[in-house]
């Protein structure tokens, strides 16, 4: 395994860690594709983590280590956004959000949206996404020629 040369994807719950990755070990993650990925969970509706850090409002302080917006300003290596514009499980808003952040942070980074999708990408759309993916690992982290 090259070290050297690391990239993570995920979607949903993995999209939020491919981002938590790149953000919080940007030095060791080079490449992140992150899709349907919440971002502030403390925004997103009808939360999977409240049965686990309670309602927003009684624990804001974990609501808040847990944000990924405030991290924006440590992206150092390449990260590709996707989400589909009628996603309910993780709104359209959450990217943008992290757009944003990324924008005020003077961050680049690549955004593929999927209009009228939802958060399973099917037909067209999910070949789209799978060769989003496969041409971003291989445009950012290209086989070693050896």
């Amino acid at each position: 395994m090259d070290l050297g040369r690391v990239g993570v994807h995920g979607k949903s719950w993995g999209g939020y860690f491919t981002l938590r990755a790149l953000l919080q070990a940007p030095e060791f993650y080079k490449v992140g594709v992150a899709s349907a990925s919440p971002v502030d969970l403390a925004t997103t509706a009808e939360s999977a983590v409240v049965p686990y850090m309670g309602l927003p409002e009684d624990a804001a302080e974990a609501y808040g280590i847990a944000d990924c917006l405030p991290l924006a300003d440590r992206l150092q290596g390449d990260m590709l956004l996707t989400i589909g514009t009628s996603d309910r499980n993780t709104p359209f808003g959450q990217s943008m959000r992290m757009l944003d952040a990324f924008q005020a942070a003077g961050k680049d980074m690549d955004l593929v949206v999927f209009p009228g999708e939802n958060h399973w990408l099917q037909g067209a759309s999910y070949e789209r996404w799978k060769r989003a993916l496969r041409e971003y690992f291989l445009e950012h982290l290209p086989p070693d020629p050896r």
